[in-house]
């Protein structure tokens, strides 16, 4: 899921929070239900890898994680909603947070 989200984006994909020039709404792939894929994506690997392995080290990290990966979830929210508007707020009411059809 986290490389189908990362293909998705494509040119438009950073490990920074910020808008391109020419930067487009995506709303095709896992963001037609999503729009935040690669964070739940992220936290479902680190959440099993920690169970698999039976970690008391891995678990706590990953759980420590949701909270910070929701903050920067917020933030591109923000930005996105100040360039694209109502664009962004329609596609908002389609899609879910983190989990598809909620939020």
């Amino acid at each position: 899921m986290q490389i189908w989200s990362f293909k998705s984006l494509g040119e438009f994909y950073s490990q920074e929070i910020l808008i391109y020039k020419d930067h487009e709404l995506i709303n095709k792939g896992p963001y037609k239900i999503l729009r935040h894929p690669q964070y739940l994506a992220q936290i479902l690997v680190d959440i099993g890898g920690g169970l698999a392995v039976m970690s008391y080290l891995l678990l706590p990290i990953a759980l420590i994680e949701i909270p910070f990966l929701i903050m920067r979830a917020i933030l591109e929210e923000k930005l996105l909603e100040k360039n694209f508007k109502e664009r962004f707020a329609e596609y908002k009411k389609k899609t879910g947070f983190l989990i598809p059809f909620i939020g």
